[in-house]
Formats: C-alpha cells, structure tokens, sequence
C-alpha cells in the first residue's frame, strides 16, 4: 500500500486548491491554483507510476525511493498550502484596505495615481518655473543713439543674478524624472512578478518534490513567494508611509505658482508707439515724414518765414525725434528697471518661491521615492533566504548567497 493517509491528504489538499480557484482574484491570480493543484498530480503520478515499476520488475532500491518521495510530496503539498494561504490572506487584506482584487493591483494602483501623479505635477511646475526664470534671466538690451556726432547707449542684464537659480531648477527636473521612471519600473517589474508566479509557483512545487531537484524547487518556491507576495504586501507600507507626508508634498508643489510671469520689455512698447507712428505720418499721411510736416509748416507759416527755410528746420527737427524718442523713453522706464531690476521684486517674485517651495519640493519627492522603493526590497531580501531554509532550498546558492 503506498502510503494511504498520505494519498487522502493530497486529494483534501487537491479539492481545497481546486475550490479556492473558483474564488474571485485578479486575472492573472484566476489559474494559479488549478496549475499548483495540477502540478501536485503530476508529481504524485511520476511517484505512483514509479512505485509500479519497482513493485512490477521487484527493484527494492526504486521501491525505497518511492515511500521517501510519497512523505516529500505530502510536505510540498502542505508548502503549496500554506503558499496559497499566504496569497489568498494577502489579496484579501488588499482588497479590504484599498478595494482593488489583489496586493500587485493595489501597489501599481499607488504607485501610478500617487507616487507617479506626483511626479509628474511638479515636474510640469518645474517646467513652467523654468520657462519664467529663463525669460529673466536672459534678459538683456543694449540702447544706443547717435544724434550728429554725439552718441549715447545704455545697457543691462537685470536678471542675470539668478543663473545658478536657472541650473538648479534644471537639475531638479531631471532628477524628478529620473524617479518617475524608478516608480514605472517598479510598476512593470510588480506585472512581470504577477504573471511569472502563475507559471513559477507550480514549477516549483513540481521540482520540490523530488530529491534530484528539491533544493532549486525549495528556493524557487522562496523567490515567488517574495517576490509575488512579500514585495506587493511591503508596497502597501510604503504606501503609509507615502500617505503621511503626501498633502505635505502637494501643498509645496503648489507653492511653485508663486513664480511670477515675466512682464513683457518696455522696449517692445516703444518699438510700435502710437504717438511715434502719427509723429511719422505727420497730418498729411498720403505724403508723411519731413515732407509732410513741411507742407503743412509751409502752408501755414510761408506768408511770415521762406519755405525753405521751414523745410529745414522741420528736416533738422525730424531727425532730432526719430533718433531720440527711444532712448528718452527708455531712460524713465530703465527697461524693466520697475518691473524687474531691483533686488526686492527678483526676490520677491523668483527667488523665495524658488528656494521656499520649488527646490524643497524636488527634496521630499526623492526622499519618499527612495523611502517607497527601498522598504519593500529591504522587506523581500530579509525573508527570502528565511523562506528558502523553510521550503528546503538552498539559500547558498552562486548569486543568492550574495543578494541576501
């Protein structure tokens, strides 16, 4: 008889796996437990036809061999129970908590709408920041004017002190995106584990079952078991975490709006000025300039003073304006010199929300990048080797040995 109480608890073991399949999980969640209950047949029919043999051709070594593996079965069945006792426990707890069908929805879940949303709000606050400060700082205009043989010019940068503002803000974006792609690697690499413990996890318990290769199986079921459960399990404390200090975070990204928009240059006002234009077209517009000014001059003033005479001095006065209106203009309004050139209104409208809210705000979100990502590694890479001795693997494996 081969061992029959042996056989009874693997068709309860069976029949409760087969059940617990019909339970509601995640698509990728929905066959495991049919492929591990499958696997456990499979393994009890290689031992089974085995048994036959030896008992058939009266071969006492394969005969030994059997009973030793029927008790080995009957503990990777117990193993494939508690694995999917941990599964269920896990998914259920997520769905409890968060509402989502398992523990890897609910990490990708948090990870896209919090930790990446996140990310992505302050790095288009950044880009807006950046855009504003570089309209500033790469402000410049050089005045000059020639009146005869004098000439005049007048020249500043009036935002120029804030270029190292301008590289830090820069520096902050790449390193927020950086981190916005750590949390979608982190997102892709939760799918990937999701899709191979469907296949892993049985393998696993089939490789378990047999002396030749229980150690690869053991570890193998240990790597899934972290992997697929712990790490998911260990993203919802770091969600906590996360949680705490995100209305923090949001309330400093929002901050960065105080970043004011640059007013456009004086210079741009006097370029097209009205009373410039009617100046130029003078009251005779079909005629405009000099010529115009001195018809007019000519028609009301000829009876007292030459024509020629006006016309000279309406040439002379042309020129005079033409190249003088601009840079009187200017010199009262110090091309920005209200808007922008003092320190008080630099500091005011780019340098405190930069150093008050944009810059700490680029900190906290690393930070709790980091927090986020290195809790559930730390969490996995404690209990792996843990889990490998208690299913019978290796943990001294080449490679394993220096992860944990």
């Amino acid at each position: 008889m081969l061992c029959g109480g042996r056989k009874g608890t693997l068709l309860f073991v069976l029949i409760g796996l087969l059940a617990a399949a019909g339970t509601p999980h995640a698509a990728w969640y929905s066959n495991i437990y049919v492929w591990t209950g499958l696997a456990l047949l499979m393994s009890f029919a290689i031992i089974a036809l085995a048994y036959m043999a030896g008992k058939f051709l009266e071969i006492p070594v394969l005969d030994a061999w059997t009973k030793v593996e029927m008790q080995e079965i009957a503990t990777s069945a117990s193993i494939a129970v508690l694995c999917m006792v941990l599964i269920t426990t896990v998914n259920s707890a997520s769905q409890f908590l968060s509402g989502e069908p398992n523990a890897i929805t609910s990490a990708q879940t948090f990870l896209k709408d919090n930790v990446y949303a996140d990310g992505q709000k302050l790095y288009l606050q950044l880009t807006e920041a950046y855009f504003k400060l570089a309209r500033v700082v790469s402000y410049t205009y050089t005045v000059s004017q020639g009146v005869f043989i004098v000439a005049f010019t007048v020249s500043g940068s009036p935002g120029s002190g804030l270029s190292p503002m301008l590289a830090s803000v820069s520096q902050g974006m790449d390193s927020v995106a950086s981190f916005m792609m750590l949390a979608s690697a982190q997102y892709s690499i939760l799918g990937f584990f999701g899709s191979a413990a469907v296949i892993m996890l049985p393998v696993g318990i089939f490789l378990r079952s047999f002396s030749l290769t229980r150690k690869i199986g053991g570890t193998l079921l240990a790597a899934v078991i972290a992997t697929a459960v712990i790490y998911p399990a260990a993203m919802m404390v770091s969600k906590v975490v996360y949680s705490t200090y995100s209305q923090d975070l949001t309330n400093t990204i929002n901050g960065i709006k105080d970043v004011a928009m640059p007013p456009e240059p004086p210079v741009s006002d006097l370029i097209c000025s009205p009373l410039m234009q009617m100046f130029d077209l003078s009251p005779l517009p079909w005629v405009g300039g000099e010529e115009g000014w001195g018809t007019v001059a000519c028609w009301a003033l000829g009876w007292i003073v030459p024509c020629p005479v006006l016309f000279a001095i309406i040439k002379i006065v042309f020129i005079v304006v033409n190249n003088t209106f601009g840079f009187i203009m200017a010199i009262p309004l110090n091309l920005y010199g209200e808007k922008v050139a003092t320190f008080s209104k630099i500091s005011a409208n780019y340098y405190v929300p930069l150093t008050k809210y944009a810059l700490p705000a680029v900190v906290k979100y690393i930070v709790l990048s980091i927090t986020i990502f290195i809790i559930p590694v730390i969490m996995t890479v404690t209990l792996i080797k843990n889990l490998t001795l208690a299913f019978g693997g290796e943990p001294q494996l080449y490679g394993l040995s220096k992860l944990v």
